[in-house]
C-alpha cells in the first residue's frame, strides 16, 4: 500500500530570507505593490505565499521554472507536491 506524503516549501523561511536580503521595509513595500487589495482586480490578495514566492524568486533565492517544481502545486495556500512512499 502507498502513502500520499507531502513536501511543501516553507514560505515563512523563505519570507525571512527575503527580508535579510532587501530589508523589512523594501520587503513590505514590494509584498504589498504585488499583493494588492482586496477587489478582483488583485488575483494574489488571498494568497500571500505565492506572493512570497515570487519575490524570492525576483531575488533569485528559489528558481521557479526549474525543473524542481514542475511537479508542485498550490494546495490550502501552501506549494506543495505529493511525494509516494511504499510501506
Amino acid at each position: 500500500m502507498a502513502l500520499q506524503e507531502v513536501e511543501c516549501l516553507d514560505c515563512e523561511k523563505l519570507k525571512q530570507l527575503c527580508i535579510m536580503m532587501m530589508g523589512n521595509d523594501r520587503f513590505q513595500k514590494r509584498f504589498n505593490a504585488i499583493r494588492g487589495g482586496p477587489d478582483n482586480d488583485w488575483p494574489f490578495y488571498k494568497y500571500p505565499n505565492m506572493v512570497i514566492l515570487i519575490i524570492a524568486d525576483e531575488l533569485d533565492i528559489i528558481d521557479l521554472n526549474s525543473k524542481r517544481y514542475d511537479d508542485f502545486h498550490w494546495i490550502d495556500g501552501e506549494y506543495c507536491r505529493f511525494l509516494n512512499k511504499e510501506e
